[in-house]
């Protein structure tokens, strides 16, 4: 059972993270069967909860690897496109950008390499098209697959920030909260709250001490794999919600 929160839970970090066209979260990938063939992630109209619109979709191989990402506009007209390329020592992810002409003209590729033991992202290297390094950024996991530490630097202006990370499990494994330490100083907090216990159903609360606070409920299948996203503001009122439609192979 503890697998399926982890599913869920890097999906929480892909979500944030697909909307400024970088990479993955560096925790758990989603659970997904191997014979998937694309993830299509839909926006709800929040009255009737009837599809409005793709907001992104994942493509993968027959492997079960992701070979591109579509992010689309409220028209469902692409405006970042993302390609995965395997062909080398790392995972090269290049990212397309809609240009003022109306076309998808690449901006940035970054270098993932993965620590094989555990099978997740331990360093990245992103840099513009000229070749001209823009970051870098480091990983640090715990026992169960959940961040310790990440190491960002600003290769531009030589900025660069170490976020630390303390995770709190039940008795059952279940994660329950994790705090976020900058200097040894708290920073932000999220709570992890389980439908009944159970890990189908998870709203994670996300709480940033410097002010704002967003709340996002996730539903999966039995498989792990995410079928909803709703979120919520402080008095717990949907603003959004989503919607996971798979294809196979």
């Amino acid at each position: 059972m503890k697998k399926y929160l982890l599913y869920i839970l890097s999906f929480w970090g892909l979500v944030s993270l697909y909307s400024c066209g970088d990479m993955e979260s560096p925790v758990v990938h989603f659970q997904k069967n191997h014979s998937t063939k694309t993830m299509s992630k839909y926006s709800l109209d929040l009255n009737s909860f009837e599809r409005e619109h793709l907001v992104l979709q994942e493509t993968y191989d027959m492997k079960g690897a992701i070979v591109s990402k579509k992010i689309y506009d409220d028209e469902e007209k692409i405006t970042q496109l993302i390609n995965y390329d395997y062909s080398t020592e790392f995972r090269l992810d290049t990212l397309f950008e809609l240009s003022d002409e109306d076309k998808l003209i690449p901006v940035k590729v970054t270098a993932i390499s993965y620590n094989f033991e555990t099978g997740k992202i331990a360093s990245s290297i992103t840099s513009n098209i000229n070749g001209d390094t823009l970051e870098k950024r480091t990983y640090e996991y715990d026992y169960n697959g959940n961040l310790l530490s990440s190491y960002f630097e600003n290769c531009k202006t030589g900025a660069s920030t170490k976020i630390n990370y303390q995770s709190n499990y039940n008795s059952n494994g279940q994660l329950i909260s994790q705090d976020e330490f900058i200097n040894d100083e708290l920073v932000g907090n999220k709570e992890y709250a389980y439908s009944n216990g159970d890990v189908n159903s998870v709203t994670v609360t996300d709480t940033k001490v410097a002010g704002g606070t967003s709340i996002i409920q996730y539903t999966t299948n039995n498989s792990g794999m995410v079928l909803n996203e709703i979120h919520y503001d402080k008095d717990y009122k949907v603003i959004e919600a989503f919607e996971y439609i798979y294809t196979f192979y």
